[in-house]
């Protein structure tokens, strides 16, 4: 029997290597008054011709899990005790500061001002 649209859509899909893996990802901030778990447990993968749209309330973690995968956290100040970024077959966690200046050429991290992206009937001339 050959395999119906879906089927194959889904066969092409698990043929593309994985380009950006995100497994139990946590981000922590020491304060004055305890620690703060900015991202506790994300986990995520992205295959070649895939996009990802990570939405969430404002402090759920969003920005700080972009950051930490494109490694721009700020020095002395985030920990992540636990988790792996992997990008290519890379683990970025562990890469050079300039070899991750390298990489970010390829990479990008789009966001939307909140009120135009939060309202599915603002304009694009709105949003902008």
């Amino acid at each position: 029997m050959p395999a119906t649209g879906f089927e194959e859509a889904v066969l092409v899909a698990t043929r593309r290597s994985v380009l950006l893996s995100v497994e139990d990802l946590r981000v922590h901030f020491p304060t004055d008054h305890g620690l703060v778990r900015a991202v506790d447990g994300v986990t995520f993968s992205i295959r070649e011709g895939e996009t990802l749209a990570v939405v969430g309330e404002s402090g759920s973690g969003k920005s700080v899990t972009s950051l930490a995968i494109m490694g721009l956290l700020p020095r002395g100040r985030a920990i992540i005790p636990a988790g792996t970024i992997g990008f290519d077959g890379a683990s970025l966690l562990t890469l050079s500061e300039q070899e991750r200046r390298r990489l970010r050429g390829r990479t990008g991290t789009p966001s939307s001002p909140f009120p135009s992206s939060a309202s599915p009937r603002a304009t694009r001339r709105q949003s902008a």
